[in-house]
C-alpha cells in the first residue's frame, strides 16, 4: 500500500471539490493501491468563530481596500 497523507481545512470549498475528485478517482479504480489518511489544517486559524465580513477580512490580509481589489 501507498500512504496518502491529506491535509485538508475541513471549512475550505477547494479542499472539499479536491476531496469529491478524489473520491471519485478512487472509486473507478476499486484496487487502488494508496491507503488515505485525512489530517485537519486550518487555513486561518485567527479567524473569530462567528466569521467576519468578507470585504473587511481581504482588506486586512492584503493590505487595504485598494491592493485587495487589485488582488
Amino acid at each position: 500500500m501507498i500512504a496518502l497523507d491529506i491535509f485538508s481545512d475541513p471549512v475550505c470549498p477547494w479542499c472539499m471539490i479536491g476531496k469529491a475528485r478524489l473520491d471519485r478517482a478512487l472509486e473507478s479504480r476499486a484496487n487502488h493501491p494508496f491507503r488515505i489518511a485525512w489530517h485537519p489544517f486550518q487555513l486561518n486559524p485567527d479567524m473569530a468563530p462567528g466569521g467576519m465580513d468578507r470585504a473587511a477580512y481581504l482588506e486586512a490580509k492584503f493590505g487595504g481596500r485598494r491592493q485587495a481589489a487589485e488582488i
